[in-house]
């Protein structure tokens, strides 16, 4: 026999505040997560790149300017990035690179 059960409802979290009740669809809270912690690594992987030693960490570097580059595909974490100076943290890294490249 086949399970024809469905599921409509969605899952909801009911929050209560001196402001007022508030309900929320798992939907939401994903979203807000999703950008939270989007904002958060991204200040996390340029501060990484303005601070770290790029010879004794070149692994931390490749892995945060790959992340960066991955994340610039979609169009609004863009605008953010370009906002937050990634483009001239970015240059200044290479500058770096070619000053240490060019001392050898």
């Amino acid at each position: 026999m086949k399970n024809t059960t469905s599921y409509s409802r969605k899952a909801t979290f009911s929050v209560n505040l001196r402001s007022g009740s508030f309900v929320f669809s798992l939907e939401q809270i994903y979203c807000v997560l999703i950008r939270y912690f989007t904002v958060v690594s991204t200040e996390l992987m340029l501060d990484t790149i303005r601070l770290i030693d790029h010879i004794v960490a070149a692994d931390a570097l490749v892995y945060c300017v790959g992340s960066l580059k991955f994340l610039t595909g979609n169009s609004t974490l863009l605008k953010s990035l370009h906002k937050k100076g990634c483009f001239e943290t970015l240059s200044k890294l290479l500058i770096r690179i070619n000053k240490t490249v060019s001392g050898f």
